[in-house]
C-alpha cells in the first residue's frame, strides 16, 4: 500500500508526464518524438517503484496527457500506451527487482517498448492501412528521429537516480 509520501511523488511524476510534453512542443517548438519527454517519468517511475507501478502509469500517463492537451493523438495513444508501460515495467523489472545495472535496464526496456510499438503497429495495420515494410520503417524513423531522446534518457536518467534515488526509495547505487 502506498503511503501519502509516495502517492505525492507519483503524482508529481504523473503531473511531469503530461507537463513536459507540453511544454517541450509548445514553448520551445519541439515535437515529443524528438526528445521524448513522456518515457523520462514512466521510466523513472519504473525505476523507483517497480514493475507494477511502473506498468500502470506507463499506461495512464499517455491517456491522461491525451485527454488533457490532446497529445499523443488518438491514433498515437495506442501505440504509447504499449510503448510506455512496457518501458515502466522492464525497468522495474530489470533495475528494482531483478537489481541489474541501470544501464541494461535502460537499454532492455528501450528495445522491449520500440518492440511493443512494432506489434501494436501489426495489430492496427488494417485500421491503417499499413505495408508490413511502412510498419517496419515506421519504427527505424521512430528510433532515428528520437535519437536525442535516447540520448538524453541515457545519460539524464542515471544522473536523476543518483541524486533522488536515496530520496524517493532508499536505492542511491547505479
Amino acid at each position: 500500500m502506498f503511503k501519502t509520501r509516495e502517492i505525492t511523488i507519483l503524482g508529481l511524476f504523473i503531473s511531469l508526464g503530461i507537463i513536459l510534453p507540453y511544454a517541450t512542443g509548445h514553448m520551445f517548438g519541439i515535437p515529443g518524438t524528438i526528445l521524448l519527454p513522456m518515457h523520462i517519468p514512466v521510466i523513472l517511475i519504473g525505476l523507483f517503484y517497480g514493475q507494477v507501478t511502473g506498468f500502470m502509469l506507463g499506461m495512464l500517463i499517455p491517456f491522461l496527457s491525451s485527454i488533457l492537451t490532446g497529445m499523443p493523438s488518438v491514433v498515437m495513444l495506442p501505440i504509447m500506451m504499449v510503448e510506455l508501460s512496457l518501458y515502466g515495467f522492464m525497468c522495474g523489472l530489470m533495475y528494482k527487482k531483478l537489481n541489474m545495472h541501470i544501464y541494461i535496464s535502460l537499454i532492455t526496456a528501450m528495445i522491449t517498448g520500440r518492440s511493443g510499438y512494432l506489434i501494436i503497429l501489426y495489430i492496427f495495420a488494417d485500421i491503417l492501412n499499413m505495408e508490413a515494410y511502412t510498419k517496419v520503417a515506421s519504427v527505424y524513423v521512430a528510433i532515428i528521429v528520437g535519437m536525442p531522446g535516447i540520448i538524453l534518457q541515457l545519460v539524464g536518467i542515471p544522473i536523476i537516480v543518483k541524486f533522488l534515488g536515496g530520496y524517493i526509495c532508499g536505492k542511491t547505487t547505479i
